[in-house]
């Protein structure tokens, strides 16, 4: 998740191979996605503007990350329970 977290550091962008790979997913999981990555950029972007260290940054990014993570699992999950 520290790796994935790197990639905060360039701007919300729906590319083309975003946009590809969100087909499959439900609004939700899309809407929440979109706001983590829109959130995580501006956090990136304020903490190393604040002069701080961009290996921690990224921790506190991850950590973020992990609550949207958690976020969208828990609204999807419901979806996929076999009833």
């Amino acid at each position: 998740m520290v790796e994935s977290a790197w990639s905060y550091r360039f701007p919300a962008r729906k590319t083309m191979h975003l946009k590809h790979k969100e087909v499959d997913a439900s609004e939700e999981a899309k809407a929440v996605a979109w706001k983590a990555r829109k959130r995580l950029f501006a956090r990136y972007y304020s903490l190393t503007r604040a002069g701080k260290n961009t290996k921690l940054v990224c921790v506190a990014i991850t950590r973020e990350l992990a609550g949207f993570i958690w976020n969208i699992v828990r609204q999807e999950m419901p979806k996929l329970a076999v009833h």
